[in-house]
């Protein structure tokens, strides 16, 4: 069952995890507008366990000022992150 992220703060946490990191899109469609997506791009880390925690941010900018702290505050040091970048 989900569970509510505000109920687990802990981020990715364990010992030798490896995570996938990838950006993400959401947006509502406006079927009147043509070639304009507005939306929210999100910093997305799943976890490669058998509880396969899924994690979303909301990112203002996709640039490597924006997205390490957040790595950093939600990622071990001795994880391996897996990117398609």
């Amino acid at each position: 069952m989900a569970k509510n992220y505000h109920d687990d703060k802990n981020g990715i946490v364990g010992e030798s995890i490896i995570i996938e990191i990838g950006e993400s899109k959401f947006v509502r469609s406006k079927y009147y507008r043509i070639h304009k997506f507005e939306g929210v791009w999100t910093l997305d880390l799943v976890e490669r366990s058998p509880e396969r925690k899924i994690l979303l941010f909301p990112i203002g900018k996709r640039n490597k000022t924006a997205l390490k702290p957040l790595l950093k505050k939600q990622v071990l040091t001795n994880t391996t992150i897996y990117s398609d970048c």
